[in-house]
């Protein structure tokens, strides 16, 4: 389940809309009742799905566990961080830079709000140290020098 929640989780994505994750549960659900997936499991994936908002919604260890991968990224080098923000600029080509810098910003504000970034203790222990660092660096970039 875990693996089919993630192979769908962003096969609906595009930066100027809101409910990618809603899509995205849609067009899984879809396709694994077709191929004859138990009505339970079905609804779980798409749970697990919708969780990847990062709204706070994850409960179940599977849910947990689609979000903390998710956001593995957050915790990867600096160097390779910094280039993968330059990549979700391109895809927010919609925004001027201004908006992007703080709607930027304000997504990793929100994420250093929780005090924690992964739901998971060793996921948080091996790389909440490194998404911490990443982030506050980016913020500090994004309202100082202006920089991703």
């Amino acid at each position: 389940e875990l693996e089919a929640g993630l192979w769908f989780q962003d096969v609906v994505y595009d930066a100027k809309r809101s409910d990618n994750e809603e899509e995205s549960a849609r067009v899984a659900a879809a396709a694994l009742k077709d191929l004859g997936l138990a009505e339970e499991r079905v609804d779980r994936i798409a749970r697990m799905i919708r969780a990847t908002r990062h709204n706070g919604s994850a409960q179940t260890k599977m849910e947990q566990l689609a979000c903390d991968i998710d956001l593995l990224s957050l915790a990867v080098p600096e160097a390779t961080f910094r280039r993968n923000t330059r990549l979700i600029r391109g895809e927010y080509g919609h925004l001027n830079d201004d908006d992007f810098r703080r709607g930027r910003a304000a997504f990793l504000e929100k994420m250093l709000g929780k005090g924690r970034t992964f739901y998971g203790e060793a996921f948080e222990l091996q790389y909440g140290p490194a998404a911490t660092q990443n982030m506050r660096s980016a913020v500090e970039r994004l309202k100082g020098t202006g920089e991703w």
